[in-house]
């Protein structure tokens, strides 16, 4: 993991937070050491590389139960609808009025409470009122990039033997960028613009490839 790497940082940070939500007592904690820097990870005691990576997958899915509040339909104890609560296209759900009722349903839950606060406030509307200031994690905007929020959800939920795997590779094997599964731009590899581009980047061979553990890791 690189230091200047938003991708590698927020994987790191990701890793941590799994890490506490899996075994607590491991107490994980990161450094940079060496030259060039690289990211050391300790624990609290000795842990093998297959245990270490089904904790991480079982945080990761522990954070990720939060994650029904991106499409409005929080299911956790604490959700204030009446009934039943609709739910919101990804398209509308930066618009003020949609991203303050889904702040209200979740008013009472810390965790999608968190979750809501790290995309945006609704005390902070832009200057026509119609939409919410969000915060830089969201990198995608405009036309045919209105799909974030379910994009986020779609990639922490993920879980099962494959997805194990490609959290090994993204934390003990160099980046390929082989991974053809989406991505958020936040490695700069990644964010290529389409009108900077040579080709049309919907072709196979202009395609730029991503780290898809990585990717899992940094959306939470």
């Amino acid at each position: 993991m690189e230091p200047d790497n938003l991708l590698a940082f927020l994987s790191l940070l990701g890793l941590l937070r799994a890490i506490e939500k899996g075994v607590p007592k491991w107490r994980p904690r990161a450094l940079w050491q060496s030259v060039p820097l690289r990211a050391e990870l300790h624990l609290a005691e000795a842990v093998g590389r297959a245990d270490l990576i089904a904790a991480t997958d079982a945080g990761i899915r522990n954070v990720a139960e939060a994650y029904d509040v991106l499409d409005g339909t929080p299911s956790g104890p604490m959700k204030r609808c009446s009934k039943s609560c609709e739910a919101i296209p990804d398209g509308e759900f930066f618009e003020l009025r949609n991203f303050r009722t889904i702040s209200e349903r979740s008013r009472y839950d810390r965790a999608r409470g968190q979750l809501l606060a790290s995309l945006g406030s609704d005390g902070a509307a832009k200057r026509d009122g119609l939409e919410v200031f969000t915060s830089p994690l969201r990198t995608m905007f405009g036309q045919g990039h209105q799909h974030f929020p379910s994009r986020l959800q779609a990639i922490a939920t993920q879980g099962g033997h494959q997805d194990e795997r490609k959290l090994e590779q993204a934390l003990f094997e160099p980046w390929t960028y082989s991974d053809s599964s989406d991505s958020f731009r936040w490695d700069p590899n990644e964010d290529r613009r389409y009108a900077y581009q040579g080709g049309n980047p919907s072709e196979r061979r202009n395609h730029v490839g991503t780290v898809s553990g990585a990717n899992r890791l940094a959306s939470i």
